[in-house]
This record gives structure tokens, sequence and C-alpha cells, in this order.
């Protein structure tokens, strides 16, 4: 008994202790994530009426689409910073 115990706890320790560390408060107060504007669509299958917000987003290639995919690449890189070394060593 105490033997599971004890293992569990230096599971949970261990565990703890691989969470990669959160971007500095300064960091994460400056990088928003964008937010894509809703633009109401409705579709008509099969009698049924679909309602979707994004449908906007479908237009590859628009100007105002790439720039929403380059700011959420800019804002998922910014996130990811903090782990490159980790990434590095993964991908080494």
């Amino acid at each position: 008994m105490l033997a599971r115990r004890f293992l569990l706890v230096l599971w949970t320790l261990a565990a703890c202790a691989s969470q990669p560390p959160k971007p500095p408060a300064s960091e994460r107060a400056t990088a928003q994530p964008p937010v894509a504007r809703r633009e109401p669509h409705l579709t008509q299958i099969h009698g049924e009426t679909l309602q979707d917000d994004y449908f906007w987003l479908r237009n590859k290639g628009t100007a105002e689409v790439e720039q929403h995919l380059r700011a959420e690449a800019a804002y998922a890189d910014a996130m990811m910073r903090p782990t490159e070394a980790l990434q590095k060593q993964l991908y080494e």
C-alpha cells in the first residue's frame, strides 16, 4: 500500500515537472489571438437551413482571408516561442 502511494506521488511529481513552461505574463498579455469577423451565411440542404458565420473564410486567395491566416500563424508562433528548445530537441 505504501509502495503504491509512493509511486503515485512520484508519478504525479514527474508529470508536473514535465509540463512545458508557460510564456511570460508580459508576452501572454501582448499576444492576442486574432478574432475572425462573423458574417451570417445560410445554406439550404435537404430542407434544413444551416448557418455558418465563418463561411467567408472559404474564399481562399482573397486578401482578407490571407491576412487572417497570417495573423493566426503569428499568434501560434508567439505562443509556441517558449517551447522552441524542446521542439528542437524532439526533432533531433
